[in-house]
C-alpha cells in the first residue's frame, strides 16, 4: 500500500523497494509472494489491486469492503498484504480485512515483537447454522434412556467428550456427553428434519421413567442451581472471569501470551473488586436480575440471576458486589419492588448432583 502525507497519523508500508526489502528481511522470506504460497491457484488475485495514495482507515476500510463484493460476486478470493506498523499499533484495516471471508489475508507486521498469529491469516468462514438442531437429554436417567434407542456404547462416551456418526433410531448424530443443567446427560447434534422424529422417539422411550419436555426457563434454573455461569448475567464484557469465579481456567501462569493477560494479572495481584456471590433471601422476597443490593444504605452491586428454586425450595439469587461483603454469613439487603429485604451470602452452588449419579 502506498505511504500517505506525514500529516497522516497512521501510515501504511512498504512504499518503496527499499522499504519492501527491509521488510522481507526482518520477517525471514526472499518474496512477497512467499506469503502467499498456501493459497490455491485458482483463487489467487491475479492483478494487481490500485489503493489511492493518502487514504483514511475509514476510506480504506470502504475500498477494500468494495472488492470483497467483487470477490463474493465471482466466488473468488483476493490476496492482501497489510504492510507494518509504526509503535506497535495494529491498524483497524487489517481486523476489518481478516473477518472477511471474501480474502486470504496475509498480515506482515514491520515489529518483529508482534505475535505469529498477526503474522498471516488463512480466513474462510461458512454458517452452517441452518444444516443442524440441537436437542438435550438431561438427566440422572438419560444414558439408560438413550441406550433403547442406539445400539452405540454411551458409557464409552466420556465426560465433555463426543462421538460422530451415532444411529439414533435410524438417524445419524453427533453425541456429545455435555449440557448446562448440572446433571448427567447427552446434547445430540443432527438434522432439523432428523430432530423432529427424534423429539418425538426419546420422548416415547423415556415416557416410563417421566421424562419431559423442558424449556430454556426450567433450563436456566437448573444452570442457576449447579452454579453455572450464564453470558450476560454472571458473565459479561465488564465482568472479569476472576470476579465470577472462574480463576480456575484463566491459566496466567502459562507461558503463551493471550488477549487481556496483563489486566487480569494486576487485578489479580491487587486483588478483584467485585466478586459473584451467592444469596438467600431471609425476608420474603424473590430477587431478581437487575435488583440492587445494599449495605448499610449503600449501593454494593446488583443481582445477577435470582428465583425461588424448586429444588431446594429457597429464594435464592447470584449478585456481583463489592468483594468485601462477599463472605459468606454477610447479611445484606435486596431491593424488591421498592422495598429492601434482608438477605445473607450463602456458599455456591445450590446444588451438586450426588456421586453415584
Amino acid at each position: 500500500m502506498k505511504r500517505g502525507p506525514d500529516k497522516m497519523k497512521h501510515r501504511y508500508l512498504p512504499m518503496t523497494e527499499t522499504d519492501k526489502k527491509e521488510m522481507l528481511q526482518t520477517i525471514g522470506i526472499d518474496s512477497v509472494e512467499e506469503l502467499f504460497s498456501d493459497i490455491p491457484e485458482k483463487v489467487r488475485f491475479k492483478r494487481e489491486y490500485d489503493i489511492k495514495p493518502a487514504l483514511s482507515e475509514t476510506d480504506l476500510m470502504k475500498e477494500l469492503s468494495a472488492l470483497a463484493a467483487m470477490n463474493a460476486d465471482s466466488l473468488s478470493h483476493a490476496t492482501f498484504i497489510g504492510a507494518g506498523v509504526y509503535d506497535h499499533y495494529k491498524p483497524v484495516v487489517v481486523d476489518h480485512v481478516i473477518s472477511r471471508s471474501e480474502f486470504y489475508t496475509a498480515y506482515t507486521p514491520y515489529q518483529p515483537e508482534l505475535s505469529q498469529g498477526e503474522l498471516q491469516a488463512l480466513v474462510s468462514v461458512t454458517d452452517v447454522s441452518d444444516d443442524y438442531a440441537l436437542l438435550a437429554l438431561q438427566g440422572p436417567l438419560a444414558q439408560e434412556i438413550l441406550s433403547r434407542l442406539t445400539d452405540e456404547p454411551l458409557e464409552d462416551i466420556k465426560f465433555f467428550r463426543f462421538r460422530e456418526g451415532v444411529e439414533i433410531a435410524g438417524h445419524p448424530a453427533l453425541v456429545s456427553r455435555t449440557g448446562y443443567t448440572g446433571e448427567d446427560g447427552f446434547e445430540i447434534y443432527t438434522s432439523p428434519e432428523s430432530a423432529r422424529a427424534l423429539w418425538t422417539e426419546i420422548l416415547r422411550a423415556g415416557e416410563p421413567d417421566g421424562l419431559l419436555p423442558a424449556g430454556l426457563g426450567a433450563r436456566d434454573t437448573l444452570r442457576f442451581e449447579a452454579g453455572l455461569p450464564l453470558y450476560g448475567q454472571e458473565l459479561s464484557d465488564s465482568v472479569s472471569p476472576l470476579e465470577a469465579g472462574l480463576g480456575f481456567v484463566v491459566k496466567l501462569g502459562k507461558e503463551e501470551d493471550f488477549i487481556g493477560k496483563e489486566a487480569l494479572a494486576r487485578q489479580k495481584e491487587a486483588g478483584v473488586p467485585r466478586k459473584v456471590a451467592g444469596l438467600e433471601m431471609i425476608d420474603k422476597g424473590i430477587p431478581r436480575t437487575g435488583y440492587a443490593v445494599y449495605k448499610d444504605g449503600e449501593k454494593v452491586g446488583e443481582v445477577t440471576t435470582g428465583t425461588q428454586s424448586p429444588t431446594i425450595g429457597k429464594n435464592v439469587g447470584n449478585a456481583l458486589i463489592r468483594a468485601e461483603y462477599a463472605n459468606p454469613g454477610e447479611e445484606l439487603e435486596v431491593e424488591v419492588r421498592k422495598r429492601r429485604l434482608k438477605a445473607k451470602v450463602v456458599e455456591t452452588p445450590f446444588y451438586k448432583r450426588p456421586k453415584s449419579q
